[in-house]
């Protein structure tokens, strides 16, 4: 029988020792890196759908197959002196209303709670879990005077027309600037960066009358309106309608009114603004209304324009979060 050396017995040894540290470090990385994989957080896309919409006075069962219909998270409505909060309720749904400077009801309502509601109510804090909260104002601009009709010519509510721009202008600015007051407080106090501003504005973007819609005689002058470039300049990124359709021209998106008469204007006074950070887009703005010739989403079986006179709009935002 060959004798071993103890020489050789320690080089067995420490041998053995070496494959099992080398085994052991191979398992030990392998967990870590399976840990650290379990641990990457992974990005979620989601979406908030918000409708703007002038009611003209419907009973809650019709607003609510609307909102149905539509498709939405969110309905900003405008014209609501018929809605019944308890109703809406009923259906699982959340609702705030508020009167917007002596005009009728304005409602905002949500298939998310509510976790907060601004200074002077005309938006609400919705809780769309994840972190994620969304603040959504609701507004109604005073109807009369209507500065479209003043510059083409229309007399209506009292106010006659007139070619003097700049009269038009300080007229309509004066008699919505309690609102935009207001407005800018709101804005001014939010806790969140995700917003959105809808309503019926009884006045038309500052996007909207431009030097190319004079040229084409869709406009009789190019005009920043007064409302939304108020609201431009205190703080809001854009009109999501603009940001999906950027040429006047080509998509004017009028939303007055679904039954116009022979001297009716055609204008686009119904939209969402809004202020975003950078995990949030405009996805889509489509208008939704009696036909295609008008409208992106038209729904089956619903005679639009003997039910609202003005088309609503449809936003959709996507935002990510990590989870």
């Amino acid at each position: 029988m060959k004798r071993v050396s103890m020489r050789n017995v320690n080089r067995i040894c420490g041998n053995l020792f070496l494959l099992l540290a080398v085994f052991l470090f191979a398992g030990c990385k392998s967990v870590s890196r399976k840990v650290m994989a379990d641990n990457t957080p992974t990005v979620v896309t989601k979406t908030l759908r918000v409708a703007t919409q002038n009611l003209w006075g419907k009973p809650t069962a019709v607003v609510l197959d609307y909102f149905n219909r539509i498709d939405v998270d969110v309905l900003c409505a405008q014209e609501c002196s018929n809605l019944s909060e308890a109703e809406i309720r009923e259906k699982g749904l959340y609702v705030h209303t508020h009167t917007n400077n002596g005009q009728v009801e304005c409602s905002i309502i949500s298939r998310y709670p509510f976790s907060g509601v601004t200074p002077h109510k005309y938006g609400v804090y919705i809780d769309l879990g994840e972190g994620i909260v969304a603040l959504v104002i609701n507004c109604h601009g005073a109807y009369k005077p209507y500065g479209p009709y003043q510059l083409e010519g229309i007399a209506y509510g009292g106010y006659e027309p007139s070619d003097d721009v700049d009269k038009v202008f300080e007229m309509n600015r004066e008699v919505r600037q309690e609102m935009v007051d207001k407005l800018l407080e709101d804005l001014a106090s939010a806790t969140t960066p995700f917003i959105s501003v809808s309503g019926d504005f009884n006045e038309p973007s500052w996007l909207d009358w431009t030097e190319q819609t004079r040229s084409a005689g869709m406009t009789p002058h190019a005009l920043q309106w007064p409302v939304t470039c108020a609201l431009s300049k205190g703080g809001l990124d854009g009109d999501a309608y603009r940001t999906i359709h950027p040429n006047p021209v080509t998509h004017p998106g009028y939303t007055w009114t679904t039954c116009p008469s022979a001297k009716d204007t055609r204008d686009r006074i119904d939209f969402t603004l809004y202020k975003i950070s950078s995990n949030t887009a405009v996805r889509s703005c489509q208008i939704i209304g009696e036909s295609y010739e008008t409208s992106d989403i038209v729904l089956p079986s619903f005679t639009f324009e003997k039910v609202f006179d003005h088309r609503g709009v449809r936003t959709e935002f996507v935002y990510s979060v990590l989870k």
